[in-house]
């Protein structure tokens, strides 16, 4: 049996998280959750898994923006990659599957290999998204989306640090061996891709920490620098709508859009915000074919 691992990040919204670890409760499916260590978390509030394999990675505190959210991602990978799982598949805690877990494996297991990573664009010299990894950003991991004096005082002493480095002359990429590539940091990927990505974890550790938002580019520019490259779909399999939002969060009104969309997952749901959708949607994915 060809097992699927999901990789969840989730930061609050329990009886949310719940919903989707009920979702995805399946014997084909193992679970790995990252809970940030900025809030406050008792486990006996969630839904445990019955029949799908569930484990905790050690929590770390993840901002926006920071290099946190990288290494979260490959100790979420390294947690699950000894399993050689068929597909791995990055969540947030605020995402929902569209597709019962019979449709979502008699999908990928004809794939043939595919990985399904965006790639938004391939940066020129002066592209604008290469001054997130160009420069150090030493602050990041404290400042993220953060309003208050203490941050607006590091995001000036940030602002201090790179105009230093621009005067010294620092450029982290001027030696880097690689084409920097970009997208979204949400995938379902290979174990072949997986492995490669950890095994690429020096360079990932020299060109993306203390950056902004490289939580973007480091999987994107190991996969297109790899012989993987040609399985690479540019597609992410994921609904989230960014006109109405950043990203907008769907309600009750949403659901039959979002059952017609195509797609295995969607974010952003919020069951602060709305927990009809969310409890409609467990009760189409779990139903029995």
């Amino acid at each position: 049996m060809q097992k699927h691992a999901y990789l969840i990040m989730a930061h609050g919204d329990w009886t949310m998280l719940s919903k989707l670890l009920q979702a995805l409760d399946d014997p084909r499916n193992d679970l790995y959750i990252h809970i940030d260590r900025k809030v406050s978390f008792d486990p006996a509030v969630l839904y445990r898994p019955l029949r799908a394999g569930c484990s905790f990675i050690p929590r770390r505190a993840v901002t926006w923006g920071g290099d946190s959210m990288i290494r979260c991602e490959l100790e979420l990978m390294k947690a699950a990659a000894p399993g050689h799982y068929a597909y791995y598949h990055l969540l947030s805690g605020a995402d929902m599957p569209l597709r019962r877990q019979d449709d979502m494996h008699r999908f990928f297991a004809g794939q043939n290999g595919t990985n399904f990573i965006i790639i938004d664009h391939v940066n020129t010299e002066n592209g604008s998204s290469l001054q997130r990894i160009r420069k150090y950003r030493f602050f990041q991991n404290y400042t993220g989306k953060k309003e208050g004096l203490l941050p607006a005082l590091l995001q000036t002493t940030e602002r201090i640090s790179m105009a230093l480095q621009e005067l010294l002359g620092v450029d982290r990429l001027r030696d880097c061996p690689k084409k920097i590539y970009k997208g979204s940091n949400w995938f379902s990927i290979t174990d072949a891709m997986v492995q490669t990505v950890l095994g690429e974890e020096p360079f990932i550790r020299k060109y993306f920490t203390r950056s902004l938002a490289a939580d973007e580019m480091f999987l994107q520019t190991v996969a297109m620098n790899s012989p993987l490259r040609e399985t690479v779909a540019d597609e992410y399999l994921r609904y989230i709508d960014w006109e109405r939002g950043a990203p907008y969060v769907f309600r009750t009104e949403d659901y039959e859009a979002l059952m017609r969309c195509g797609a295995m997952f969607a974010r952003k749901f919020s069951d602060r915000v709305d927990p009809q959708i969310t409890d409609r949607i467990l009760k189409e994915v779990t139903e029995r074919e």
